[in-house]
């Protein structure tokens, strides 16, 4: 996930982050959707690298990730995404200010401040701190309407349809994927230009990574099997007699396609 994956699709997101304006709108929401996989294999290999260290050694590690992309809404991604960091700030930050005990304002205040905090110790930027807000006021305003929601469901007696939970899970990946391009960027200018590309269609350079959309595939797949349960088939049974020959396919990938030069963990920086 870390070799192979997130420091190859680094490549492509790095230069077109770094010229937006020179690439075309299809282009950037390539970029921006590769973003997300590169930054959920790095941190993700990342964490699993050290739960098998520490396993290894007898000790066990939570697990960090619990395929976040397939979330339902805003809060069950933060249930999903970085779970030790997310429980951290619940226990430690939200609780302490006070959670939901002391009524709806203030219950709305506490969630937008943890996550601006949130923001905040991701660095001493102000696209980190705009980054946590963003997540922040995106969790109240989910809290507004699943309130709502909940009451208009009582009254029909009626359950989410699909297409609801569709919606759901379209508008949580959208929501994700316009934080990352403030997680992302330099500065607010990058950040507004990168968004403007996304969502008003300009000309440039077409540049449709064939690595990429490999991966976007690849990556489509793992989560739709996991979504419908078709039997886990992306897991390797650990008795299996062809898990040692696709573990050793997948260190030879490591081996025969490396890295042009090291790239540093997104995650050591903060």
């Amino acid at each position: 996930m870390k070799v192979f994956m997130a420091d190859k699709i680094a490549i492509f997101t790095n230069y077109v982050f770094d010229n937006v304006s020179v690439f075309n709108s299809p282009t950037v929401w390539l970029a921006v959707i590769g973003y997300s996989i590169q930054l959920y294999c790095d941190f993700a290999g990342y964490s699993m690298m050290a739960i098998g260290v520490a396993k290894a050694i007898g000790y066990e590690i939570p697990d960090n990730f619990n395929f976040p992309y397939l979330s339902r809404n805003i809060a069950d991604f933060w249930r999903r995404w970085h779970i030790t960091l997310s429980n951290w700030i619940r226990d430690y930050v939200y609780i302490s200010m006070g959670g939901n005990r002391r009524g709806d304002s203030r219950t709305y205040v506490n969630i937008i401040s943890s996550m601006t905090l949130c923001g905040l110790w991701h660095g001493a930027a102000w696209t980190f701190v705009f980054w946590g807000l963003f997540h922040g006021m995106a969790l109240v305003f989910y809290r507004i309407w699943s309130r709502g929601r909940s009451r208009a469901e009582d009254r029909t007696y009626g359950n989410s349809s699909w297409a609801s939970r569709f919606f759901g899970r379209f508008l949580t990946l959208l929501t994700v994927g316009v934080g990352w391009v403030f997680f992302r960027s330099d500065g607010f200018n990058s950040a507004i230009g990168a968004l403007s590309k996304m969502f008003y269609p300009s000309p440039g350079v077409s540049w449709y990574h064939p690595f990429v959309l490999l991966v976007l595939l690849c990556f489509a797949f793992i989560h739709f099997t996991e979504l419908f349960q078709w039997g886990g088939v992306h897991r390797l049974p650990q008795s299996a007699w062809y898990t040692p020959a696709l573990i050793i396919t997948m260190i030879g990938l490591c081996v025969v396609f490396p890295p042009k030069k090291f790239a540093p963990f997104i995650y050591s920086q903060f």
